[in-house]
C-alpha cells in the first residue's frame, strides 16, 4: 500500500507510466483540438462556408464521434489495448493527407466530409482505448491520480500544440492545411505506438 502524496508516488514510482501514457494521449487530443481551433478558422477565412455553417459541420461531426468512440473502446476489448492503439495510430498518420486534401478542396461538401474522418475515425480510432489503457499503467492505489495527472498532461501538450499551431499560422492560401500534415503524420505515428508499449493488460 502507498503512503504519501500522490504526485510524490507518481514521480518516484510511475515516472515511465506518466511519460509514456502523455505521449500517448497526445496525439488524439491534438487532432480534437485542431479541427475546433484551426481548421474552422481556416475554412471560413478561406470562404468556403460561414462560420455557422462550419460550426454545424463541426457538431455533426462530434454527434457522430459519440458513436464511434465507444465502438473503437469495444474492439479494444476483443482484440487488446495495443492492438487497437497502433492501428489507430497506421490508420491515422495514412488517413491524415486525404483529411487536409478534403479540407483544401474549396467544396463545402468535402469539408464536412473531412470533419467526419477527423473526428469520429482519425481521433476515435485513438482516443477509444484510452480510458483503460490510462487506467491498466497504474495499480489500484495510485490510478486516480495516475490517470488524472497524465489526461492533463497530454491534454496540455496535444491541445496545446493545435492552438499554438493556430496562433503561428499565416493567413489561409491553397495548400496551407496540407502543409500541417506532415508535422501531425510524425505525432500519431511514432508517439502513439511509443505509448501503447507500456500497457500493462490482460487480454483474452
Amino acid at each position: 500500500m502507498h503512503t504519501g502524496l500522490p504526485v510524490a508516488i507518481l514521480v518516484t514510482k510511475y515516472r515511465r507510466a506518466v511519460l509514456l501514457g502523455t505521449l500517448g494521449v497526445m496525439a488524439p487530443l491534438f487532432i480534437q483540438s485542431l479541427l475546433a481551433v484551426f481548421m474552422v478558422p481556416y475554412v471560413v477565412e478561406a470562404g468556403v462556408v460561414t462560420r455557422e455553417t462550419a460550426l454545424y459541420m463541426l457538431t455533426l461531426s462530434n454527434f457522430v464521434h459519440v458513436f464511434t468512440i465507444p465502438f473503437f473502446a469495444w474492439v479494444s476489448d476483443r482484440v487488446g489495448r495495443r492492438r487497437t492503439m497502433v492501428a489507430g495510430a497506421v490508420f491515422s498518420a495514412v488517413a491524415i493527407w486525404p483529411m487536409f486534401a478534403l479540407f483544401d478542396s474549396g467544396s463545402p461538401v468535402l469539408v464536412a466530409l473531412a470533419f467526419l474522418v477527423g473526428n469520429p475515425l482519425i481521433q476515435a480510432s485513438m482516443f477509444g482505448p484510452v480510458g483503460a489503457y490510462l487506467s491498466e499503467m497504474f495499480e489500484p492505489t495510485a490510478r486516480y491520480s495516475g490517470v488524472s495527472a497524465t489526461y492533463q498532461l497530454g491534454s496540455l501538450l496535444g491541445a496545446g500544440l493545435a492552438r499554438s499551431s493556430r496562433k503561428s499560422s499565416s493567413p489561409p492560401t491553397p495548400g496551407r492545411a496540407t502543409s500541417v500534415s506532415t508535422s501531425w503524420r510524425r505525432t500519431s505515428s511514432a508517439v502513439w505506438p511509443c505509448g501503447s508499449r507500456a500497457t500493462r493488460e490482460s487480454e483474452g
